[in-house]
């Protein structure tokens, strides 16, 4: 029997890259997924071709979390996969651009851990938050990816 059979995955970012490959593996597995994204027509795509449903999901904002979350009865595991990447030094970058990088990839974490929490709180389950080693190891030109996905570690450390 497989490891993940009977258990609800929440996958965020999950129509493309790394995302849909953990949406793959986790259906391949025998999960029942739910691939969350922005991106409509392939969160779609990806769900009818794995057998999984699809929720459309603005990570950056709590209604969203919100409405994407309340049909769900019970999360088994929330993967915190949305994210980008926002190339620049601190004197490239705009505040702007670096608040949209924390948006997604800090408090979209955040929220997304706080929506699911009572789905998951009577039974346990599983938290992945995905980070990088740049929230370890710093280079100049990605100032704002590094500091979210630092962010991200030290969150993560946080809840455990």
């Amino acid at each position: 029997m497989a490891v993940l059979a009977g258990k609800t995955a929440f996958v965020t970012g999950g129509a493309s890259g790394l995302g849909e490959a953990i949406a793959r593996a986790y259906a391949a597995e025998g999960a029942s997924v739910i691939v969350a994204d922005i991106d409509v027509a392939g969160g779609n795509a990806l769900a009818a071709d794995i057998g999984a449903r699809f929720v459309e999901l603005d990570v950056t904002r709590e209604e969203s979390w919100a409405a994407a979350v309340a049909p769900i009865a019970r999360i088994d595991v929330l993967v915190n996969n949305a994210g980008i990447t926002t190339l620049g030094s601190v004197e490239d970058l705009t505040l702007a651009q670096f608040r949209h990088e924390l948006d997604i990839d800090v408090l979209g974490v955040f929220m997304g851990i706080q929506a699911a929490l009572p789905k998951m709180k009577a039974h346990g389950g599983s938290i992945i938050n995905m980070s990088s080693l740049s929230g370890v190891k710093a280079s100049a030109n990605l100032c704002a990816y590094n500091a979210a996905k630092a962010g991200v570690i030290n969150y993560t450390r946080s809840l455990a």
